[in-house]
């Protein structure tokens, strides 16, 4: 889930807040110019600090997929189907598949017929 950075429009000297919240909730909190009402203060996503958490260097080994993952109650039947497919990743309490490295991750994808968007030329 996004966490994104808001700053007060009213207050310059108040602290950048993060909120974590769904894509489609932060489009039914915010209005049309952006501005999210939060505690009665007028906030809006300050891009100079979202845009400078963005890391643009190689991924940090391992990762642990939510979007590849299952729900908490499924993890059993999604390790046993892992296992089928001749795949050992470790599954997460919270249902997170964790990616050992790139062709790890290649394998995981292929276990669940899934495709990877963010893989490069260089990938297995």
């Amino acid at each position: 889930m996004p966490t994104y950075c808001y700053r007060d429009l009213d207050d310059d000297s108040a602290d950048i807040q993060e909120i974590t919240m769904t894509m489609s909730e932060k489009d039914r909190r915010e209005d049309v110019d952006g501005v999210l009402i939060v505690g009665g203060r007028r906030m809006q996503v300050h891009m100079g600090v979202q845009c400078t958490q963005i890391k643009r260097n190689k991924a940090e080994w391992p990762i642990w997929s939510y979007a590849a993952g299952c729900h908490p109650s499924q993890i059993s039947e999604f390790r046993a189907h892992l296992k089928k497919s001749g795949c050992d990743a470790r599954i997460g309490s919270d249902g997170a598949v964790e990616m050992r490295n790139r062709g790890h991750r290649k394998a995981v994808c292929k276990a669940f017929r899934m495709i990877d968007r963010d893989g490069g030329y260089g990938d297995a």
